[in-house]
């Protein structure tokens, strides 16, 4: 998955720009969105911790297990 560029059902995801589409509507996505939806497709098959998105999406930051459940609910 080296695409910039990834589709999954009405979904296309433009990584470089930070956008997502759908029905041919572009939404603007933040970059934290962009890590995590990365991630997500490149482990499509797994199950992703807390921890690991913490580790790989937020690096060294301080986040809350609630901010990282609001950042995937957005």
């Amino acid at each position: 998955h080296n695409s910039s560029v990834v589709q999954f059902g009405p979904y296309i995801v433009d990584f470089l720009k930070n956008e997502i589409q759908k029905d041919g509507k572009f939404y603007e996505l933040e970059p934290i969105q962009t890590r995590i939806i990365k991630l997500f497709f490149e482990h499509a098959d797994q199950l992703l911790t807390r921890k690991h998105l913490k580790e790989v999406v937020w690096k060294d930051q301080e986040i809350s297990p609630r901010s990282i459940d609001a950042q995937i609910s957005k």
